[in-house]
């Protein structure tokens, strides 16, 4: 894959009355794909109870980091810092969709949403080609 630099993201769960969530990273925003599918894969018994299902996505985003740091991670109600698309947890409807956060307008995978088996069988992160693109990030194994 690409070589990876650090960047802001956030992963949303939307509760069944409509609050949101928002869990954020300050370096692993590329991570967001990656992080959502193990908490799906660990959680999935959990999956429809928001209090829960939301801490299972953040101990996947902060595991193996020294919890009594202070930096790199949040918790909000508002998308704060960000500098990818975000992926919604829509507990109500079962799915993961695409939210522009901020300025992500033009990545094309906004309005696309599975199911969350559809987004297990997915083989790569749905934004991987724009990121590349927006980031201008070369395909290492294509380099020589």
């Amino acid at each position: 894959m690409a070589k990876k630099i650090n960047i802001r993201g956030n992963i949303c769960v939307r509760d069944r009355f409509g609050g949101s969530i928002y869990l954020y990273t300050h370096k692993r925003g590329f991570d967001t794909f990656e992080i959502l599918r193990n908490a799906i894969v660990r959680g999935v018994e959990r999956i429809q109870d928001e209090q829960y299902f939301t801490r299972v996505i953040f101990s996947e985003m902060i595991k193996d980091t020294n919890l009594n740091d202070v930096n790199d991670y949040g918790i909000s109600t508002f998308v704060g810092e960000n500098d990818i698309p975000i992926f919604v947890v829509d507990i109500k409807n079962c799915r993961i969709l695409m939210e522009e956060g901020r300025y992500f307008a033009t990545c094309p995978c906004l309005g696309f949403f599975w199911s969350y088996q559809q987004f297990l069988e997915l083989k790569q992160d749905p934004r991987i080609q724009w990121l590349k693109d927006a980031y201008n990030i070369k395909d290492e194994s294509n380099e020589k």
